[in-house]
């Protein structure tokens, strides 16, 4: 059973549910019309490529255009669709506003060749990663070779600040959706618990539910669809010959399947690596009860309200699930019912236009991940905080500077904690802009643009500003951006402003390349902490944080 998510990932999810449910009838970015194209190898039969069948679908409505193409030297199709498949070479004569890759199943050329989506022809390149973290090296490959701006995970399973090795301007959630106007729930026959039909997926995962029937009565068979590539039938012949099994073969067309979902008592999904289950989410939005586990399920399904949920799919779970639904028509009732309004927030069309407003792409680079403040890069505000708990422990009262403040995640942390004043600096405007929105709940702060690669400069340009002295100085993940030599004289400078605390953040190799030890104890401080980022697999740098002993502060030179 996966454990609970985290609260990176809760926020996370809760900030996509606001994004879905935002009205953009005004917005412009939904105003003028957009080519996106989707590469891939072929055109398979996956959840991470069928997606955009329904998102073209949707996009056509509204005026846009959505195209794959394929990079395989003879493609193959391996299902019919309405989506224009292109050559790379007729891809490159057309300019285009965003390309995306999904998934990572693509061999090794083709994952090379994304690297020719790097033409600004193509747009704003847009990764999407699924759930399968087996394939967490082949995410990566394509991370590398793709150079996305933007990464979407279409789950719940990569909580924020386990994903840091990917590379990308922002990172965002945004989980599957279903076709609430096709898969509804019509009159259907009476459930009988002398005829109980249970529907399932053939290859995902089919082994436990079949063997349930070994634990349920003859009243119940099972109908599965889709390719039987596991060799069902040839397995189960008993099965197969009395009936209790039935397999359906491909299924294509909403119709085919809505009509699958209205023949059966109950659905049952038994993925254990999955993003977002379309079995579950079809069947709840056709009205039919659901037994799954939580893996890609984690939006909707919720215990004894939307579905049952089971810790692991085992045989004897499943079959405990399916027997206690045949035997309490008011609990299915209530599922059916409950799962349906849940459901009918995952329309595509709220996935469209959430994409679309991801894709929009406004040159903003993230350097912070909290959802519900607007920002949408991999380190966790929390993570970024870790190590300065001794700061923020004397920062009431206290004046702050921030060298490379960012959007002013760490500030606000500083403000709550009752900073009397803050000055922050940072090079890119629209960061230092929206560290002015994030903290506009306090008074006490200015954060300014300016390039801190020329200090004598900077000084002269800030002095209406900068005190003589702060309490507190935080330089954290700056250092080894600055060319050098000129950083060891932007760092000396700002260990001259600490009047008390000095905090540093940097990889390891920047303190022994600048000698920041020896840089500190010379002006008089010594180290009174330090994390330990040897206990995490990856993180922002190390941060140590240095109080002043002596010789007694005189005021910045």
């Amino acid at each position: 059973m996966a454990a609970s998510t985290s609260q990176a990932t809760a926020d996370t999810h809760d900030a996509v549910r606001k994004e879905i449910g935002r009205d953009r009838s005004s917005d412009p970015v939904f105003d003028t019309p957009k080519r996106i194209l989707v590469a891939c190898h072929d055109i398979i039969l996956s959840g991470g490529l069928l997606q955009f069948d329904r998102v073209a679908a949707v996009l056509r409505g509204w005026g846009h255009d959505l195209s794959f193409v394929t990079l395989a030297d003879t493609p193959r199709f391996h299902r019919p669709t309405d989506v224009p498949v292109l050559s790379f070479e007729e891809a490159s004569q057309i300019p285009w506003d965003a390309v995306m890759v999904p998934g990572a199943g693509f061999p090794e050329e083709t994952i090379a060749r994304f690297s020719t989506f790097r033409h600004e022809r193509f747009g704003v390149r847009v990764q999407h990663i699924l759930n399968d973290q087996q394939k967490r090296a082949l995410f990566k490959a394509v991370n590398e070779s793709f150079a996305p701006q933007i990464v979407i995970f279409n789950n719940d399973h990569w909580p924020a600040g386990s994903f840091t090795e990917f590379s990308a301007d922002r990172f965002h959630v945004l989980v599957g959706a279903v076709d609430i106007a096709q898969f509804r729930p019509k009159p259907r026959r009476a459930r009988s618990a002398h005829r109980w039909i249970v529907g399932g997926l053939a290859n995902k995962n089919p082994g436990p539910l079949i063997e349930a029937l070994n634990h349920l009565g003859p009243e119940v068979s099972i109908r599965l669809y889709g390719i039987g590539e596991m060799g069902l039938a040839e397995r189960h012949t008993d099965l197969v010959e009395s009936g209790r099994l039935q397999l359906m073969g491909p299924l294509f067309g909403e119709e085919n399947l809505a009509r699958f979902y209205h023949g059966v008592d109950c659905v049952v999904a038994t993925e254990i690596m999955a993003g977002w289950v379309n079995l579950a989410a079809e069947a709840m939005a056709s009205g039919v009860p659901v037994i799954c586990t939580r893996i890609g399920t984690i939006a909707f399904a919720h215990h004894e309200k939307t579905a049952l949920l089971v810790d692991c799919p085992s045989p004897v779970n499943l079959a405990a699930g399916i027997r206690r639904l045949q035997a309490d028509p008011v609990l299915c009732a209530n599922l059916c019912g409950r799962g349906r309004e849940v459901i009918e927030c995952y329309s595509w069309d709220a996935y469209t236009k959430c994409l679309l407003s991801i894709i929009h792409r406004d040159g903003r680079s993230h350097n912070s991940c909290a959802p519900d403040l607007g920002l949408f890069r991999k380190w966790p505000v929390d993570q970024r905080v870790h190590g300065l708990e001794l700061l923020l422990a004397h920062a009431k009262g206290a004046s702050v500077i921030e060298f490379g403040a960012a959007e002013g995640a760490i500030s606000r942390k500083f403000l709550e904690y009752g900073a009397s004043l803050l000055h922050g600096f940072e090079l890119d405007a629209d960061r230092g802009a929206a560290a002015k929105a994030l903290c506009a709940a306090w008074s006490q702060h200015d954060f300014r643009q300016a390039d801190l690669s020329d200090w004598h400069q900077f000084r002269s340009d800030q002095a209406g500003l900068l005190q003589e002295s702060y309490d507190i100085v935080l330089y954290l993940g700056l250092q080894h951006h600055l060319p050098t030599p000129q950083r060891l004289t932007t760092l000396k400078g700002a260990i001259r402003l600490a009047k008390t605390f000095f905090a540093f953040r940097a990889p390891a190799v920047v303190y022994e390349s600048d000698d920041v030890e020896e840089l500190l104890h010379d002006d008089g401080f010594i180290r009174v902490s330090q994390d330990s980022p040897a206990d995490r697999t990856e993180h922002p740098g190390i941060c140590s944080i240095y109080e002043r002993v002596s010789p007694p502060y005189h005021g910045a030179s």
